[in-house]
């Protein structure tokens, strides 16, 4: 079964006074039903649309409650927005929920899921 990770830097208030970052890896789990992919597709339509009545921020907000749902609650929001370098996280939230609507893995991402399922 395909699987996905996120890594989020675990001592963010160290990182701002200049300390190397170290992150906790998480893997998604081994089954996430089906539902949650329309789940996952219904918040992209949502996201590309230029109809939306959800603002950016909301969208932002109800990608990162997803996320963290479907890693089975392994972390928190906080631990997201608090975790993830910011001109990468929209980026990273966005490849996540693709990860679960479609599949979609970088070779890149596949390679270091392969090492970490060790």
């Amino acid at each position: 079964m395909k699987r996905n990770f996120i890594k989020l830097i675990k001592n963010p208030e160290e990182v701002l006074k200049g300390a190397e970052p170290l992150y906790n890896t998480y893997v998604s789990p081994n089954f996430v039903p089906y539902r949650k992919m329309y789940e996952a597709l219904e918040i992209l339509e949502k996201n590309s649309s230029d109809d939306s009545d959800v603002s950016q921020l909301e969208m932002t907000n109800i990608m990162i409650d997803f996320i963290c749902e479907l890693y089975g609650n392994q972390f928190k929001k906080d631990d997201v927005l608090d975790g993830m370098h910011s001109p990468n996280a929209n980026e990273e939230i966005e490849n996540q929920i693709q990860f679960f609507a479609q599949g979609v893995q970088s070779d890149e991402q596949k390679k270091e899921l392969k090492a970490l399922l060790k």
